[in-house]
């Protein structure tokens, strides 16, 4: 980490070190006209960091985190910054996405009755006699990744229902019994309970990490040996084109060439939608012979192979989640639950391998290669 700089400091770091980018100027004014406003500062740390220059990084997200925040934009901005850093706090300041005008969801009519007809749970109540209802909100990943808050709550309330995405319902309903009720989303309406909380606020409402608990596939697949291949491992390099992040974290399959030429690994394909077909050139990466229409069906696959390498997608924390040893791939810009480090609290048996130079995945893939070598 670069040790600390004044503002006029930054600007010159980064006119020498970005000088011929794009969009750096607007940045630089930006920065320069309102010198007490985080936001222009925190633009301008996520333009270095995309351009590899991650000292520029901590310079400036340390002279913006030193700064007033006020508005909800700018406590959000800060979250991504204090969790990349590996401060639980940043959870706090991510409750204002509450009040995002951009969220469909917290503006859909059955966010906004229950809003306004129940009482949120603030984390410290007493639910030794009430009953907690969870709401999955964010994506897949999101709400496998706040699984883990739920053996704490099931020890706290008489009753924990949470409500989950069709595609999710299966699974999770396998590793959670009473007092815990696992329900689709979109079947919540008339339970009968006294508080309610978001799946994504869990984290903050419960102020810390609970231990991690395995959890199980609900009918693991057999997934024979074939030929000399000595391991078993399964591959989804890419996430949904609809997430505006995609195009960034995901990995052209030809870029895993290297690895798909391994004749001592057998590779199954956890590739989901329009990307699935990515496999056509590489005719020995081996589709389930049954369709991955849900995260069981991913997950009974997953519980027989012997390793999972991931784009940063929901297979990567389904995987993790399972206790199966996975490598997740990540950009030179990561999100914020991964931070700066190769590892992650939140599954012991995922290792984060990160771009060295922003768009290039070869140095991931020579360290995916060592990888596959140091698997049992």
């Amino acid at each position: 980490m670069s040790t600390a700089v004044s503002l006029t400091e930054l600007c010159e770091q980064c006119s020498l070190a970005l000088d011929s980018s794009e969009g750096l100027q607007a940045r630089l004014l930006a920065v320069q006209r309102d010198p007490t406003d985080p936001l222009p500062l925190y633009s301008l740390a996520r333009f270095c960091r995309r351009h590899g220059f991650i000292n520029l990084w901590h310079s400036a997200v340390h002279i913006a985190l030193s700064l007033p925040h006020r508005s909800p934009e700018q406590l959000w901005s800060r979250s991504d910054v204090k969790l990349t850093l590996d401060d639980w706090s940043g959870w706090s300041d991510r409750e204002v996405r509450l009040f995002n005008p951009a969220s469909n969801y917290f503006h859909s009519p059955y966010a906004c009755e229950l809003i306004w007809t129940k009482q949120a749970w603030d984390g410290c109540e007493d639910l030794d006699d009430k009953t907690l209802f969870v709401v999955a909100d964010g994506g897949f990943g999101d709400c496998l990744q706040m699984l883990r808050f739920l053996p704490d709550l099931a020890q706290r309330a008489r009753r924990v229902i949470i409500a989950v995405r069709a595609e999710l319902e299966t699974f999770v309903r396998h590793n959670f019994q009473p007092p815990v009720t696992v329900v689709r989303r979109d079947c919540g309406h008339g339970l009968p309970f006294q508080r309610y909380a978001w799946a994504m606020s869990l984290a903050a409402l419960q102020g810390r990490l609970p231990p991690f608990i395995p959890m199980r596939a609900p009918a693991p697949k057999s997934a024979p040996r074939g030929g000399a291949a000595r391991r078993r491992i399964g591959l989804c390099w890419a996430g949904s084109p609809r997430n505006p992040t995609d195009r960034r974290r995901s990995v052209a399959i030809s870029a895993l060439a290297p690895l798909l030429s391994r004749p001592d690994v057998e590779w199954y394909s956890l590739q989901v939608g329009d990307r699935a077909d990515d496999i056509a050139p590489y005719s020995h990466l081996i589709e389930p012979s049954w369709h991955l229409h849900t995260f069981a069906d991913t997950a009974n696959l997953i519980a027989a192979l012997d390793g999972v390498i991931s784009a940063d997608t929901s297979v990567a924390h389904l995987a993790g989640n399972l206790g199966i040893p996975t490598f997740l791939m990540l950009s030179v810009v990561s999100e914020f639950r991964w931070g700066l480090r190769r590892s992650t609290h939140w599954y012991p048996t995922v290792q984060l391998i990160r771009q060295t130079t922003p768009g290039d995945w070869s140095t991931v893939v020579r360290e995916l290669m060592a990888g596959v070598d140091a698997l049992d």
